[in-house]
């Protein structure tokens, strides 16, 4: 995909995240960091970007089932412009981009009994 092009398009991404059931709080599956997440608003990372999966299924596959028994977890979807790609390809069904910003357009909450 040529620099115009990406330019040109909006792409989706998907994140799995924990949520402590006791606070509520929303946290990283890598590092336990609390992640705010409200619908609608465009979260900038200018040091190392947030990584994304290209579908949800890629996400699910891999990243979910990772948080302790008595905790929750969600699925994070966002949305985001070819001129943020740091890394990665968005078109590729199974893999990950790395974006200097990206909108959250939606959360789902992931059934671990059914899922994990």
């Amino acid at each position: 995909m040529n620099w115009y092009k990406k330019a040109q398009n909006l792409f989706i991404g998907y994140k799995i995240v924990g949520v402590d059931k006791k606070t509520n709080r929303i946290y990283s599956i890598y590092d336990k960091t609390i992640i705010d997440a409200q619908i609608g608003r465009t979260y900038t990372y200018n040091n190392s970007g947030l990584f994304l999966g290209t579908s949800k299924q890629f996400c699910m596959d891999y990243y979910s089932c990772g948080t302790p028994d008595e905790d929750g977890e969600l699925l994070l979807t966002y949305q985001y412009e070819g001129r943020d790609i740091i890394r990665g390809e968005p078109t590729h069904s199974n893999g990950e981009v790395q974006v200097k910003q990206a909108k959250l357009t939606n959360i789902d909450i992931i059934n671990k009994e059914e899922w994990c």
